[in-house]
């Protein structure tokens, strides 16, 4: 077969595009076909998936395809109760909703698109991750320092691995890290009070730095979750330092392990 010899799309037969994926076995996707299988987060939405088309077969291709089709069943019976930057939750099913809030309205295009719906059961890892401080002013004139929050999730999910959003932004004070605590923002940590309860993780009192914080039963899982985030560079360095502080204190030891065993 020559260069530029047609090439057609394996699942629905139309001709290749320039966007479609080769999959194993010398075969083809066409970028419609392709795009059915997960859903790309759009601004500021980072959504780390499972899918590699250069290993996936046919077989492949109908699994996650069912399992973007589940997540739609999911997504036209979700119903929020409470709503947050680009998360909505429904605290009836216990899951949650990953979306850019200025399409939310139009039901139309979020079935389209098919955001991720996720189980909080899944969940293995939740934490806030900082921007760097951006220096500003007031309307009054007076300086601000403010940064970004994030939220990045570590799933058990058969497509999605960690996902990182956007919260919104706050106040930058002086403090750990040079940066915020994520308790004293009302809106951010209203979302992890919505969230704490469903993940049914263990809670501890951090007497040193004041704060509640939730600590997964499945500490592999946890800390296998950051790693992979950081991987990712959907957190960095200081996000690591934050929340081995966070669970650990002073106990430089634990700290010393947890770093060697994850990589981090």
């Amino acid at each position: 077969m020559g260069l530029f010899d047609k090439k057609f799309c394996a699942v629905c037969g139309n001709k290749k595009d320039l966007f479609g994926p080769r999959i194993k076995d010398s075969q083809y996707l066409c970028s419609k076909c392709s795009s059915k299988l997960y859903y790309e987060g759009g601004i500021d939405i980072k959504l780390k998936n499972k899918i590699s088309f250069d290993d996936m077969t046919m077989d492949d291709y109908k699994y996650y395809l069912s399992e973007a089709e589940k997540n739609l069943e999911e997504l036209k019976e979700f119903i929020p109760t409470k709503t947050f930057e680009n998360i909505q939750v429904d605290e009836q099913t216990e899951t949650i909703l990953i979306y850019n809030k200025y399409l939310m309205e139009d039901k139309e295009k979020m079935y389209l698109n098919n955001p991720p719906v996720i189980k909080i059961e899944d969940i293995a890892l939740a934490m806030p991750s900082f921007s760097k401080i951006e220096q500003g002013t007031t309307i009054t004139g007076k300086a601000k320092a403010t940064q970004k929050v994030f939220l990045v999730l570590g799933v058990e999910n058969p497509v999605y691995t960690v996902i990182k959003v956007p919260l919104g932004k706050m106040e930058a004070k002086e403090g750990f890290l040079g940066g915020t605590n994520v308790s004293k923002d009302p809106e951010i940590q209203g979302f992890f009070d919505v969230l704490n309860p469903m993940l049914r993780w263990e809670m501890l009192r951090m007497e040193e730095e004041g704060e509640s914080l939730s600590v997964a039963r499945n500490a592999d899982a946890y800390w296998s979750k950051v790693a992979e985030a950081k991987r990712a560079n959907y957190i960095t360095a200081d996000d690591v330092t934050y929340v081995l502080k966070s669970s650990f204190g002073r106990d430089r030891a634990s700290i010393k392990e947890i770093r060697r065993t994850y990589g981090l």
